[in-house]
């Protein structure tokens, strides 16, 4: 009795999970419990489990059939699912039981409210085979020519069907049963079907077999195209181990130099279609100084004109915010500074074989010594370029 009081201490401060788990416990234990049952179906009907409390009410009232109590909230939870005759069989019972029950009086008055008694329906008339006469129901041979009247009893209230009847026009009993399919007409509909899943499983796999094989396709292209970036990855960087030491500035001037470069000394190679050809170089003179626009203390501004070639890629987005550069100081600037320049970078798709110019302008220390590289990477998700930055000087060396 310890787990009951627990469960209903359970119910009682709204803690119906855990009511029903120790109920369960209890009636694992305890199957012939009727107060666990019947709290067991308060709390599922807290919950609003309708469907699972009707189980629990069932077998309450096998175990006290003549409590009227619980025939009431059996009537109750069969409402809450609007099956209405149910319920008012089992609130008349419940009446049958207690007449001066309030509670099930109440109930059985919504359920009429909502559910009426079905109204019995006049019986047809009954058709004359031999003349077609239409004669009463309860007549047994035809008025107009005495000949005796087909006709089909009910065998649970006695009434007159026409002849054919599947349902008592009545009482609503069952007079024959439906007809029910041959058993070639079955066998016939169970190829089909089966024909049909069998399509739909080979149409699933056959959709699935493509969509892995697309999926492959496109991981490999991905890491023939990262491979490749790599590859250029290391030339540049290559290549600017042997152009050696750049010169620093003289004096911290508010616009920055170009750097000396040296082409290297073998003959640049031709790029590996299909890229995305980008050249920069230093052009401080394109930036517009106002009084609104001027660095941060301890800042200068950097203009930096880039050139872009798309050869051989469909489209390629172009944004001076995808644009970087790298100092000698081993520290990356991302963000371009917001100054007039002459000529800035637009917001352009290159098709293939499209260029474009313009400039960006970074914000970057004073005392930086210069630029030694510029990169640019596209914000656009589920796609790589193959993106090869160099020089002004070594992109006209290229493309010479």
């Amino acid at each position: 009795m310890a787990e009951f009081e627990r469960a209903r201490a359970c119910y009682e401060h709204g803690r119906h999970g855990d009511a029903i788990r120790e109920l369960t416990a209890l009636l694992d234990e305890e199957p012939e419990n009727e107060r666990a049952w019947r709290l067991l179906a308060a709390c599922y009907y807290a919950q609003r489990k309708y469907a699972q409390a009707e189980p629990a009410l069932v077998r309450c009232t096998e175990l006290a059939p003549l409590d009227p109590a619980v025939w009431t909230n059996l009537g109750l939870v069969l409402r809450k699912q609007e099956r209405w005759q149910d319920a008012r069989r089992c609130l008349e019972y419940a009446l049958s039981l207690d007449p001066e029950s309030a509670h099930a009086r109440e109930e059985l008055e919504k359920v009429n409210t909502r559910e009426p008694h079905p109204q019995p329906r006049p019986a047809p008339l009954v058709a004359c085979t031999n003349c077609g006469t239409q004669n009463d129901p309860v007549n047994v041979f035809c008025s107009n020519c005495g000949q005796r009247l087909p006709r089909e009893v009910c065998p649970k209230c006695g009434g007159s069907n026409p002849p054919g009847t599947i349902y008592c026009q009545h009482c609503r009993a069952v007079q024959r049963q439906h007809p029910r399919l041959s058993r070639q007409r079955r066998d016939r509909l169970i190829v089909w079907v089966s024909a049909v899943l069998g399509l739909l499983l080979v149409f699933a796999l056959a959709t699935g077999s493509i969509l892995w094989s697309a999926r492959q396709t496109r991981e490999q292209q991905a890491q023939r195209e990262r491979e490749q970036r790599a590859r250029v990855a290391r030339e540049a960087a290559q290549r600017a181990r042997t152009e050696g030491p750049v010169q620093p500035l003289a004096t911290p001037t508010p616009t920055l130099s170009a750097p000396t470069y040296t082409p290297p000394p073998t003959t640049p190679r031709e790029p590996t279609c299909p890229c995305i050809l980008i050249s920069w170089r230093i052009n401080n003179g394109a930036i517009q100084y106002n009084e609104f626009m001027r660095p941060g203390p301890g800042r200068r501004f950097v203009c930096i004109h880039v050139f872009i070639l798309n050869a051989g890629y469909s489209e390629f987005p172009v944004h001076p915010w995808y644009f970087s550069v790298v100092g000698y100081d081993r520290v990356k600037y991302e963000v371009p500074a917001f100054v007039n320049v002459h000529n800035d970078l637009q917001c352009v798709t290159l098709y293939d074989g499209g260029a474009t110019s313009g400039n960006v302008c970074f914000e970057v220390p004073r005392d930086l010594k210069g630029i030694a590289r510029v990169e640019c990477e596209p914000l656009v998700l589920f796609r790589s370029w193959n993106i090869t930055v160099v020089h002004d000087r070594e992109l006209r060396a290229v493309l010479r």
